[in-house]
């Protein structure tokens, strides 16, 4: 329900102070002035002035009629004299008193006309609250519950299961995959290593740590390649002893009286025989001959 919630004037003229020339609110209050009173000539203007010319024209007409003789004329003068006096010195005091007690009453009544307007505002305000911002804040409310619930019952759950399955996935790469990884680094490494003791193995004779013979296939082609050079160099050495030999044997046919050298000799051919033997792994393993 839409709430019509007319705006507050207070400039109104219901509203409105009295103020201007024909007011006196906002005049400053004077104590009471002996002018106000009386000027001091019978035809002044003050209150005690206009009430004596109103009872002496009186007095005067009753006179005139000649209701009222000489001696009764002073004694009625000296009393209305009196009487003005009293008169009119209540009339200025109670005129100021009701003024201000008119002017207090105004007042009161336009702050009670404000007060209406106000509590017809309040009431406005509390009914538009009631009809409009509540159900507002209330459906606010139930949605912000909703949202909570679903957090609860769905978006929590998830991300549990989320938090669950990513701790899962650690502990499975922890448990599996990194050591798999370990492994395949591990003989990455090793696998570069061997290659590096192959590149290596061309070149020297021992692996990186300068100790351990090169072996495998490249030991056994450089043990080939060494024993082919230690061949050539026992075939060489061979042929070398042939060239003399066979120079003694043909001198030795022409001439037989001819020297036997010394590397002919039982001892020096045991010596040649043996190292044959031993440099050809003929040695019995038993005996040692």
């Amino acid at each position: 329900m839409a709430v019509s919630l007319d705006a507050i004037d207070i400039s109104q003229a219901k509203f409105t102070v009295p103020t201007g020339p024909s007011t006196k609110i906002y005049d400053i209050i004077r104590p009471m002035d002996i002018s106000d009173y009386t000027a001091g000539s019978v035809e002044g203007t003050g209150v005690f002035d206009v009430v004596m010319r109103s009872l002496l024209a009186h007095l005067k007409g009753e006179y005139d009629k000649g209701r009222i003789t000489g001696a009764e004329y002073a004694k009625t003068f000296i009393e209305l004299t009196q009487a003005a006096m009293t008169t009119s010195l209540a009339f200025i005091t109670q005129s100021q008193q009701t003024y201000w007690v008119a002017q207090a009453a105004q007042v009161q009544v336009i702050n009670g006309l404000v007060g209406l307007e106000t509590s017809r505002t309040q009431y406005a305000v509390g009914q538009y609250n009631f009809e409009t911002t509540l159900p507002q804040q209330t459906a606010i409310a139930v949605i912000q519950t909703n949202a909570a619930n679903y957090n609860l019952t769905v978006t929590l759950p998830l991300q549990t299961a989320i938090s669950v399955f990513a701790r899962n996935t650690a502990d499975y790469t922890l448990t599996y995959t990194m050591p798999a990884q370990v492994q395949m680094l591990t003989a990455q490494k090793n696998l570069l290593l061997e290659q590096t003791e192959f590149q290596r193995a061309h070149t020297q004779d021992t692996r990186i740590d300068g100790i351990t013979a090169v072996a495998g296939a490249i030991g056994k082609q450089k043990a080939l390649y060494t024993q082919q050079i230690t061949s050539y160099q026992r075939d060489s050495e061979v042929k070398s002893a042939k060239l003399f030999v066979d120079a003694w044997i043909v001198q030795k046919t022409i001439d037989e009286g001819i020297a036997t050298p010394a590397g002919f000799d039982i001892t020096s051919m045991g010596k040649v025989l043996s190292k044959l033997k031993t440099v050809n792994g003929f040695v019995d393993p038993i005996t040692g001959l």
